[in-house]
Formats: structure tokens, sequence, C-alpha cells
């Protein structure tokens, strides 16, 4: 497996390096050059573990020091940044997030037509609330490849955000199409999980996100929804012990904090999430 540009193979314009992992391709053995630092950072930062996340970010910037032309490179160090936000690892999400999208610009800069980087751009705009502009990357990136799952994953996060549960479901189908064996399907299973909450399905909530606490129990987006729907559902003493774990991965963890940084477009699902929080004993900040 190669992460660098592939040839065109009939509609494929790049192969997405994940899924090439992920489906047994060929891969590049070396332990040496960007690309080859890019495949040993790629399970590590799906790991959430703290030190394993942080050790992709080292190969991650190495990969860099050796090019720093390198679009994928470029790509994967903003897609580490963003995850610094999503775990609560960052004492300013904003600072942080402004560091991806640098990322990313100058990606896209490099190869205008970089259909990973465009869809990483998506989602930190997504990130920064700039919800329109997210979907506009989305849909250039898909555009100029159709067969990128995990930007159907992550853009299904985005129609979750701003309230459209239904088209979520619907781009997490064609994920799933794309990637069927998808080893790290328990990570983007947590969009499941939110496109219920907003629906607000509560049950389906604590089935989905139970499945990616127990497969990612150090990824703490997978809590979070489960969280409020044991909350908003009276299940106070379920809700407990997740909370307690949530807050030893993630200690700065408040409803304040889930105001400021968690992305949805809507007032009515934020209060209704926040609420779930609240109930369930997270505290106010």
């Amino acid at each position: 497996m190669s992460v660098t540009k592939m040839p065109m193979c009939d509609s494929v314009g790049r192969i997405d390096p994940v899924i090439l992992f992920i489906e047994g391709q060929p891969k590049r053995r070396e332990n040496h050059g960007a690309a080859g630092l890019l495949m040993r950072a790629m399970p590590l930062i799906y790991s959430m573990e703290q030190a394993k996340f942080e050790e992709a970010g080292r190969l991650v910037k190495r990969a860099l020091e050796i090019d720093p032309d390198d679009t994928m490179a470029l790509a994967w160090a903003a897609y580490w940044e963003m995850w610094h936000v999503g775990q609560g690892w960052t004492e300013d999400p904003v600072a942080t997030l402004g560091v991806a999208e640098g990322y990313c610009l100058r990606a896209m800069k490099l190869e205008p037509d970089n259909a990973e980087a465009l869809g990483i751009y998506a989602h930190t705009l997504a990130w920064k609330k700039e919800f329109d502009a997210a979907l506009y990357y989305f849909d250039r990136s898909l555009r100029l490849n159709p067969n990128l799952p995990y930007v159907w994953a992550l853009t299904a996060a985005t129609y979750a955000y701003v309230g459209d549960w239904q088209k979520a479901l619907k781009r997490l189908e064609r994920y799933r199409e794309l990637a069927p064996f998808d080893p790290y399907y328990g990570f983007f299973e947590t969009i499941y999980a939110i496109a219920y909450m907003i629906e607000g399905d509560y049950e389906q909530v604590i089935a989905f996100g139970t499945r990616v606490i127990k497969a990612n129990p150090d990824f703490t987006a997978g809590y979070k929804p489960v969280i409020a729907a044991l909350g908003l559902l009276g299940r106070l003493d379920e809700a407990k012990s997740h909370l307690e774990t949530l807050l030893r991965l993630e200690p700065n963890f408040t409803i304040a904090h889930f105001r400021q940084v968690y992305p949805l477009r809507n007032d009515n699902d934020r209060e209704r999430y926040a609420e779930g929080l609240r109930l369930a004993g997270v505290p106010e900040g």
C-alpha cells in the first residue's frame, strides 16, 4: 500500500490510503521515507490511546520534515490535530483547529485536486461551525473521488451536526458499502450514535455507542452520546460508570466545554444534548 498518489484506475482518481491498508493491498514495508512513516502512524492515530496517538504525531511530523510538500502528510497532520480537539487533549481548541486548517490549505494549494485534503479540510470547517462551507468542500472532495469511505463517514457526521440525521444515515450506508471490512468501523460507528441522538432515538444511541466504547475504550467521543442518552432516559446508574471513565480520559470535560466546542448547528439539539449530559452528572464547568 502507498499513501502517495496512485495511477488512475477506472473511476478512482486516488485510492483511499486507509482502505488500501484495510483491504490487504500490497503494503509498503519500508520504515523510512514520508510514506513509510505515515503507514506507521495511521493505526496509532486510530487507537485513540494517548501515548500511541502522540507517537503518531511525531511520525507525521517526521514525514513533513522529510518532505514538507507531501500533500498526504499535510492532510494526515491536519487529521491528527483535529483529534486533539475531539479527544479533549488541547487547551486551546480554536488554535488547534487553526493549525489543522493551515495544513489543509497548504496541501490544497500544492495539489488543488487532492480529495483527501479537501475532505479533511471540510471536517475542520465543520468543527469550526462553518457548516455550509464544510458541506461545499465535502461535495468537492467526493466529486473528485467518490470512493473515499472515510470522507463519506466524515460528511455523515457533518449532516448530523446540522440536524439532518436522515442524510447522515444514508452517507453512513455508502461508507459501509465502500468499506465492508473496515477494521476501524468501531471508530466511525460513533457517527451512528450522533445521528440517532439528533433524531431522539436514545435506545439506538446506546446500542451503537456501547459497541463503540467496547471496541475503543479510549475514544472519548464514544462516551458522550451514550451518557447523554442515558441521562435523558433517567438511567443514571448506567450513566455513572461511563461518566467516570470519560472524566478519567478527559478530566476537563464539562457542560461549558461541550457548549463551546461541540459543533451542533441547532440550538434545540445542543440544549437537549447538554441536558442529557447534565442529568447524567457532567459538571457544569
